[in-house]
């Protein structure tokens, strides 16, 4: 007798934001190094927290936000500056 193996496989995913205050004697271009060097944000655990909150969506995600970028990963994480209008300033990968 012949054997058939049915594979199947679904993604699930979650996106989740914090927003922070920067100080202004934070150039708008060391984003990235004030938010990987500032320990005080404790930011994984503010994102981790936020993740906890929320049920997982069907898919992968990388449709749900135009920033998303890298399909082949598992999690990204990303970052926005913006003015206090709202306006974009930079943004990029942590």
């Amino acid at each position: 007798m012949k054997k058939i193996t049915v594979k199947y496989r679904k993604v699930y995913y979650k996106n989740v934001e914090v927003t922070l205050d920067m100080p202004d004697s934070v150039d708008d271009y060391n984003v990235q190094q004030y938010l990987n060097s500032e320990e005080s944000l404790n930011l994984d655990e503010q994102l981790f927290d936020e993740l906890n909150k929320i049920p997982y969506s069907e898919g992968n995600g990388i449709d749900s936000d135009d920033s998303w970028t890298d399909i082949e990963e598992t999690e990204e994480t990303r970052y926005e500056l913006t003015s206090e209008d709202g306006k974009y300033i930079t943004g990029g990968h942590l």
